[in-house]
């Protein structure tokens, strides 16, 4: 009984990790040795699909060999190398703002001068760094703008580095204002630009369609809002019986909604002030 018990236990504990190593050996590791034995070889996608099934050949490192010989393949490595750089960066940037966001930094006033100072020379140091290095304008501003919050954040303590950290989530709005505003401009806006062709050609449809037909689809639609107003009049009497509707307000409420159908086509229907017919 003792003897079992640990068994049943590692059970137990593997039963709750099964999902988790059900999706890691179905999407890491089969994927993983799937593509190394591809790698090792001759499969294309331009000879390897439903289309077009050739034979595998197997071909060792040739693939490898062919990719070192490649010209292009320190760049290529370049490129991987530096978005891989991403990652560290962002771990230690992730855990650098954790620190400037939950530690007070002021300290005494001679260890707070030196922190100033100091972040100051690191931020002016990194600077002349990338530009010795031949960096572009922009990441120089980027370099310059990250040292300018470190060194206002060390000045001002904590309370700045909050709020610079947190401004990006009300400028957001703003910048989303202006492109929604560019979007629906009525003048140069894309979305205005490509529903002008297909409005214009519904008025020309319209334009072109006898006026009895007009007048037949305008019976149609008043034949439907009568329709929704007997059936929305039915719901009210029925939810009036069975108590349902509450005070006179909500039911005189209801009535008015239902009256809008009936009205808008009046309202629009009628020649305005001053008009002869």
């Amino acid at each position: 009984m003792t003897a079992a018990a640990p068994s049943r236990r590692l059970l137990v504990g593997l039963a709750f990790l099964a999902p988790n190593i059900a999706g890691f050996l179905a999407f890491t590791l089969l994927p993983l040795a799937f593509s190394l034995v591809l790698a090792l070889t001759n499969w294309d996608l331009r000879l390897h699909n439903m289309f077009k099934d050739e034979p595998l050949r197997f071909v060792g490192l040739g693939n490898f060999i062919d990719l070192l010989r490649e010209p292009d393949f320190r760049r290529f490595l370049g490129n991987t190398l530096f978005l891989m750089m991403g990652i560290p960066f962002g771990i230690a940037g992730s855990l650098l703002a954790a620190v400037l966001l939950s530690r007070n930094l002021r300290g005494p006033r001679r260890t707070h001068a030196w922190l100033v100072a100091g972040s100051i020379l690191l931020a002016a140091s990194v600077c002349l760094a990338l530009h010795g290095a031949g960096a572009g304008a922009m990441t120089l501003v980027v370099a310059g703008l990250a040292g300018l919050i470190l060194a206002a954040g060390a000045a001002g303590g904590t309370t700045v580095y909050r709020t610079l950290f947190y401004a990006p989530h009300f400028t957001a709005g703003v910048a989303t204002f202006i492109l929604w505003q560019k979007l629906y401009n009525p003048h140069t806006g894309p979305i205005n630009g490509l529903l002008r062709p297909v409005l214009a050609w519904i008025a020309g449809a319209v334009r072109a369609t006898p006026a009895s037909a007009i007048r037949a689809g305008t019976w149609g639609c008043a034949g439907l809002i009568l329709l929704l107003v007997l059936y929305g009049l039915r719901r009210l009497l029925a939810l009036w019986r069975d108590g349902e509707m509450g005070t006179l307000a909500a039911a005189l409420g209801g009535l008015g909604v239902l009256a809008v159908p009936c009205a808008a086509p009046l309202a629009s229907a009628s020649p305005p002030a001053g008009a002869t017919l």
